[in-house]
């Protein structure tokens, strides 16, 4: 049947390239991943096209096996000159083929097996001894955070409330850097899941002080439509050394208000100067010094040092598992891996929980309607 509807073509074109992004984690069919990003650059160096289909048929076998030796030789680049481990290159590359498999509908290498280049990769990995150490990301203490803030920045400049105020939410939601400030390809949409001044809500006493604080973000790791919807943090207005809850409304009211109209469209955490959302790699520079300033080693921290530090301090004061995994939104015993707890620490807690006067905490403050298990998605790794 011959469509003859001006633009139908093209819009149908459209619809389902968007409806194909849908279905990969960014929404955007992988094109903001590590792996495809790399396989473009590496490409544009050598002057070849990124997208390299080849018929599966009548494509010959040395053609495809050229395409495989440019394959394998990304492998080595990411291995040996941007220093990637051989097992994340093996899992890079089943991404790049995905990516590219949907833009074309063929593989690379016109669909040839990959064995060629996992064997080079295990080879590598071989030859190492075994696979390079992860780098350990050292969780922020609460009492390393405020001193770090208090010698950084200036509470009467709106841009360091900013940054600060975004150090205390991510450490006090337990929040990966994703859910609350920007990634690099990433543009501000309250649509898909980006932050604005409009998911912070205060409650208030008669007298009209603030006693609660909540946050709404999405769980970056979720999947489909889940992956927008927003969740509930619930954010302390004072204590100890971090408040951040206070924080939010010293930002939200005083430092850097907007109207009322303009919240939905305005980022959580901005620069004021740009109107722009601050980005990861801004954050993550800003935690190095803030840490460097509270006399830590700067280089040991990252955003998800926030994270980490939020879910190992809990483990401190002696939180249950069930309080720990719906802080993080875990699914499984993922977050076992952030709590490091030594023996002292374990048998001070044990001590605090037998002489602790129990209080129903979820019924009195959250009015929980729901087990907050049910609300945790599926949680695979915990990158920024």
């Amino acid at each position: 049947m011959e469509i003859k509807q001006p633009g139908f073509i093209e819009a149908f074109q459209q619809d389902v390239e968007l409806a194909d992004n849908a279905t990969f984690h960014d929404g955007e069919g992988a094109s903001t991943h590590t792996a495809v990003t790399s396989w473009q650059s590496f490409c544009s160096a050598l002057g070849v096209q990124c997208l390299r289909p080849l018929d599966p048929i009548t494509s010959s076998l040395s053609a495809k096996l050229s395409e495989m030796d440019l394959v394998k030789a990304w492998a080595f680049w990411r291995v040996k000159q941007c220093g990637t481990s051989p097992p994340t290159v093996r899992g890079y590359l089943s991404i790049l083929n995905s990516w590219h498999h949907r833009k074309t509908d063929v593989g690379l290498a016109g669909n040839l097996s990959h064995r060629p280049v996992l064997r080079y990769l295990d080879g590598l990995s071989i030859l190492q001894g075994a696979p390079p150490p992860r780098k350990l990301r050292v969780g922020v203490r609460p009492r390393d955070l405020r001193a770090g803030i208090d010698v950084v920045y200036d509470p009467a400049s709106p841009a360091d409330v900013n940054l600060a105020s975004a150090m205390e939410t991510g450490h006090g939601g337990c929040l990966r850097a994703c859910e609350y400030v920007r990634g690099a390809r990433k543009k501000f949409d309250p649509e898909r899941g980006s932050a604005s001044r409009a998911d912070v809500s205060f409650e208030f006493d008669a007298g009209g002080e603030p006693v609660s604080c909540c946050v709404m973000a999405v769980n970056s790791k979720a999947r489909g439509a889940e992956r927008f919807r927003k969740l509930p943090h619930y954010l302390p207005m004072d204590a100890g050394y971090l408040s951040p809850g206070r924080m939010l409304y010293f930002l939200t009211e005083v430092a850097d208000r907007v109207p009322l109209d303009q919240r939905r469209v305005t980022p959580l955490f901005r620069d004021p100067s740009t109107c722009q959302q601050i980005t990861i790699a801004t954050l993550r520079s800003e935690v190095k010094r803030v840490m460097q300033a509270a006399g830590r080693p700067p280089s040991a921290y990252g955003t998800h040092s926030l994270r980490i530090g939020q879910a190992t301090a809990r483990a401190f004061v002696g939180a249950d598992e069930k309080d720990i995994k719906y802080a993080g939104k875990w699914s499984s015993a993922a977050y076992l891996k952030y709590v490091r707890e030594r023996r002292a620490e374990s048998l001070r807690i044990a001590k605090l929980a037998c002489g602790a006067d129990v209080d129903d905490f979820e019924n009195e403050f959250l009015a929980i309607e729901q087990d907050p298990v049910s609300l945790v998605m599926a949680d695979s790794s915990d990158e920024d």
